[in-house]
């Protein structure tokens, strides 16, 4: 008690203790003026001399006050030193007596716990720290243009190279530098292969404030269209890996794509970039540019395929920048008709998932992470009922304790210190999981992201250290206030038998609250799993399924006749291997680019416009529609007379022919590829509409021309359909090419799907998490309420021996108790659906072609849940049917 004193004197003002000390220094300032008074002095006399011997009595007062609350401090230390170990110790007795009891909360918390770390080291990299060894991140900023099109306003972060030249000439930003990821064919033979490079402005390293680690940066006269070698400044870990580290390797030349580039510099260890994908080199933009995209690239403003990053010049805001930046971008598309003329920049943070533009990967992700922290939310509303059991049990106990002085606050206190105790002993295996856990996310959700650096670090120990904390006071402040205050008269005559009904309802609602969160995840489960089905099953126009793609690398110079002749020579020889259905070739890839031409259309002025652009072609061979699964609706595809010197035809998609001629017949158009100076193509065919860049994108106007009519351009990829899996023509395509082209600097065989799953990684990421969360979220939840319901049937065991002596019959008491399960699991679903309702606006452009209030999945839902309510109180129902009467009357 004289402890816990001290700890609430500590709370009080100190106004007690300044009256002490006046109080003591007047009595011996009135015993020395008595003194001299009775040698002779005068009071007044004496009361002067005393004065001048004490001196400056504030200044001993103040030091009289230090004096006091340096002792107070101590004590204080000493109190709290002395309540941690005791507690800490009686703690440590009480969870060795119940070892069961400890490994069941700490498994459930640290699962909770857990799954937060594990989300905490995916989004720490995505949206909470920048860039590796950047200089002031904050003022770098991703430059975005927002304008409306086709009466939609949109925020692309794709810019034309003139565009980020006019920005650059912002006096807002001290400097602007294109970024663009690519990638590009490394080395020649057997060992060479794709490898991540970003192609950037000569003033990048500076702009990020980065000093390479060995040789220099670029320089303005690197930047150049057409150098003999161009230079290259190569990341740490390609270093490392290609090269063993060795400091001679400047200078050193690189075959990269169809360019020599000679190594500058090497950037220092840990940095990638603006973004947080993979780099293994830096190129000058204009000098590899040129391998990537044709045309006149520098002067256009229509080939939007660069991004822009630039920092803030000092004493200026993002909003002056923006303004700035607004009147620049205006003024170069001043001369264009159908720009907007009201599109705005916009300076974006350097993290792009919390820019404007951000991936679905990364919205999805928030919500994932707000799933798990419903799931630690659930976890601890489940250790929070099994330490309230837990109390129940040990009622005597605290009662004994509070009768022999104990004051509540030191109770409490020593409930909650045991709480966190057993947290920590969770946060361990929580660690483990988090460990495991992000890295299980990382792989197989953000492939796209370097995570090589990305260990358990000190950031993900503290947020687990953090959570632990804030969760073991959630799971054991109420607990704790309950059992610290028990009615000490009633539990002592009862022997600590029975239950509070204020504690009881306590339980329910920690059950209800469970059950209602669970039911909230595992609609969200429901609603991403018919997501990710209804993009799994959509019709893409195409059949992508049993499609291998050949892309060959060809040496540098190699004429485009010599091209022809290759691709030729190996249709021929891909067509009779066995398992081989069609072969095609074509100009361009779905999902990886597009390519158009100027078009004329005799009889208008000018082509309707479509919010994916466009009209886009491809020039393809005869096989092509049949090779990548399209149709024909109306008309032909195209044959083998179909070739150079032939009368010239095309094949138009439903979307275009649909715009171009509303109410006529296509077939027979004409169409003028390249200019209105050129022959007419005939339209020949209306293929299917198909995607060719994402599942959410809108119609597309797409045309097909046979190659060899489509001039200047020549195939870049081989369409193979084959029966069963196209992985397993791999080997054999792979020697037919070598034997038609042994000159190929590299070949890249991929299934095509695999360009097309990529598009459905957010739904998949939603589908797959928030079923493994809900799924642990149920688990805990029919756990709690398993243990409600048997807690339940051993308090009321004399109630149930009653019954049955009466005459209740075992099936009746089972009904008993189920209904009581039932209860709970109807009043957690209405809970649940209400919060589901509640969330489903926000949700709702997360789905794919899925509206939040699915009724089959709410039903289904609500029957799982039922299910599990059933499951759980199925053991304690027929326990409570077997009570014999006279062993509960005994037990009483």
């Amino acid at each position: 008690m004289g402890r816990i004193a001290g700890i609430r004197r500590w709370l009080h003002l100190d106004r007690e203790v300044l009256e002490q000390i006046d109080e003591e220094l007047g009595l011996h300032f009135d015993l020395a003026v008595e003194e001299l008074v009775g040698r002779g002095y005068s009071r007044d006399a004496a009361r002067a001399e005393v004065l001048r011997r004490f001196g400056d009595l504030g200044y001993y007062r103040d030091q009289l006050r230090e004096i006091d609350e340096d002792f107070r401090l101590r004590l204080r230390r000493a109190d709290l030193l002395e309540f941690l170990r005791d507690s800490l110790s009686h703690a440590w007795r009480g969870l060795r007596r119940r070892p069961s009891f400890t490994v069941l909360v700490a498994v459930t918390l640290g699962l909770g716990i857990g799954v937060n770390a594990a989300m905490f080291g995916v989004l720490d990299r995505l949206m909470l720290r920048p860039p590796a060894l950047v200089r002031d991140p904050a003022a770098l900023r991703w430059l975005y243009v927002q304008r409306e099109w086709l009466g939609r306003l949109t925020v692309n972060s794709s810019l034309t190279y003139s565009d980020i030249r006019d920005l650059d000439r912002a006096k807002a930003f001290s400097g602007v530098s294109v970024v663009r990821d690519a990638e590009l064919t490394y080395g020649e033979g057997p060992t060479a292969r794709k490898i991540p490079v970003n192609l950037v402005s000569p003033g990048f390293f500076p702009l990020l404030g980065v000093q390479p680690a060995l040789g220099r940066g670029f320089m303005p006269a690197d930047d150049s269209l057409t150098p003999a070698t161009g230079v290259a400044v190569i990341s740490h870990g390609f270093w490392q890996r290609e090269f063993g580290g060795d400091p001679r390797v400047l200078d050193r030349v690189l075959e990269l794509g169809e360019g020599r580039y000679r190594v500058v510099g090497v950037a220092p260890e840990g940095f990638a970039g603006a973004t947080p994908e993979r780099v293994d080199a830096w190129l000058p933009v204009r000098t590899a540019a040129t391998e990537m995209v044709g045309g006149p690239w520098e002067s256009s403003r229509g080939i939007f395929w660069l991004h822009a990053v630039g920092r803030l010049a000092p004493g200026y805001s993002v909003a002056q920048a923006e303004a700035e930046a607004t009147g620049l971008h205006r003024a170069g598309r001043a001369e264009q008709p159908h720009y907007d003329p009201k599109a705005r920049i916009i300076a974006g943070p350097l993290l792009e998932a919390l820019g404007p533009d951000s991936p679905p990967e990364a919205k999805v992700s928030l919500w994932i992470a707000g799933v798990a922290l419903v799931v630690l939310l659930i976890a601890c509303a489940n250790v929070a009922n099994l330490l309230l059991f837990r109390a129940i049990h040990r009622r005597r106990e605290t009662v004994v304790r509070l009768a022999l002085g104990i004051g509540r606050t030191r109770l409490i206190g020593e409930l909650l210190v045991e709480t966190v105790l057993l947290t920590m002993v969770a946060s361990a295996g929580a660690m483990l999981f988090a460990v495991w856990g992000s890295g299980a996310i990382r792989r197989l959700l953000f492939p796209q992201i370097d995570w090589s650096a990305d260990g358990f670090s000190w950031r993900i120990a503290g947020f687990t250290v953090l959570i632990s904390l804030v969760a073991g006071l959630a799971a054991g402040l109420v607990p704790a206030w309950l059992e610290s205050r028990p009615d000490l008269l009633s539990t002592l005559k009862e022997g600590g038998a029975q239950a509070g009904s204020r504690r009881s309802r306590v339980r329910a609602g920690l059950v209800i609250l469970q059950a209602g969160l669970s039911v909230t995840l595992l609609v969200g489960a429901g609603l991403f799993l018919l997501s990710f089905r209804r993009v799994r099953s959509f019709d893409l126009g195409m059949q992508p399924e049993r499609v291998l793609l050949v892309t060959p690398d060809f040496p540098r110079g190699t004429p485009a006749v010599r091209v022809a002749g290759v691709f030729d020579a190996a249709l021929a020889r891909f067509a009779v291997l066995p398992g081989v259905e069609r072969v095609s070739y074509s100009t361009s890839v779905p999902f990886r680019g597009n390519w158009a031409e100027e078009l004329t259309v005799p009889g208008l002025d000018s082509l309707p416009r479509v919010s994916t652009g466009g009209p886009y072609v491809d020039g393809v061979s005869p096989d092509y529609f049949q090779a990548m699964g399209m149709s024909i609706v109306r008309g032909r595809g195209f044959r083998a007379e179909d070739r150079a010197g032939a009368a010239r035809v095309t094949v138009v998609g439903e979307t275009m022919a649909r715009l171009l001629w509303p109410g006529q017949e296509p077939l027979g158009k004409c169409l003028k590829i390249g200019g209105d100076t050129m022959p007419c193509s005939e339209v020949v065919g209306i293929a299917r509409d198909a995607r060719r860049n994402s599942f959410v994108s809108g119609d597309r106007m797409q045309y097909y021309v046979p190659l060899p009519q489509f001039l200047g351009n020549t195939p870049s990829a081989f369409f193979i359909r084959v029966q069963g899996d196209p992985i397993a023509q791999m080997g054999p395509v792979r020697a037919a090419l070598a034997e038609a082209a042994p000159e190929l600097r590299w070949v890249s065989l991929e299934a095509l799907q695999a360009l097309v799953d990529p598009e459905s990684r957010s739904w998949r990421l939603g589908a797959t998490l928030f079923t493994a969360f809900g799924a642990l979220a149920l688990l805990v939840s029919g756990i709690g309420l398993y243990s409600l319901l048997s807690y339940g049937v051993a308090s009321r065991t004399r109630e149930i021996g009653v019954r049955s002596a009466l005459g209740a019959r075992p099936s009746g008491i089972m009904v008993l108790v189920a209904r009581d399960g039932i209860g709970l699991v109807l009043a957690g679903l209405g809970m649940g659906i209400a919060g589901a309702l509640a969330a489903a606006g926000a949700l709702r452009p997360l789905l794919f072609h899925t509206s939040p209030l699915e009724p089959g999945v709410y039903l289904a839902v609500g029957l799982v849940l039922l299910l599990i309510g059933a499951i759980a109180g199925a053991l304690p129902a027929w326990r409570a049917a077997r009570v014999s009467p006279m062993t509960a009357l005994r037990s009483e």
